[in-house]
């Protein structure tokens, strides 16, 4: 879903074996998911997904109210150190989608949200099945 252990070799072997190979590109930059989906597709005939993370965007709580929240925490531990984290990281789906509107993999799929209609439309005059989760 999100990435990490599929595999060109991998997604191939199961389109080649009947079934829908699918790559996660949650996070993958657009080098990678075009780099990824050349060999798949080299190495099959198969339908091939790619799927997708729509993002709903949060940001950290304002300097005050993570001093407040941090202030409040150590007088119950006061022995934590504690460590104001990153504000998250929300790769570019526009970016991300550039390799597929070259390559046309057989389907295109996301999790947590519904694609803009322009994806959407997008998608569909390339001849690219929608899948949404």
């Amino acid at each position: 879903m999100a990435g990490g252990i599929t595999t060109p070799v991998l997604v191939s072997e199961v389109s080649n074996a009947g079934g829908l190979g699918s790559f996660g590109f949650a996070y993958s930059s657009p080098e990678i998911i075009g780099r990824d989906l050349r060999l798949a597709q080299s190495l099959t005939q198969g339908p091939i997904n790619a799927n997708f993370f729509l993002f709903q965007e949060t940001a950290l709580p304002d300097s005050k109210t993570i001093q407040l929240a941090i202030e409040a925490l150590r007088e119950i531990a006061p022995d934590i150190d504690f460590v104001i984290p990153a504000s998250p990281f929300y790769p570019d789906l526009e970016m991300q989608l550039e390799p597929i509107w070259q390559l046309r993999p057989s389907v295109l799929s996301f999790h947590f949200g519904i694609p803009s209609d322009l994806i959407m439309q997008r998608a569909r005059a390339l001849d690219i099945a929608i899948g949404i989760t």
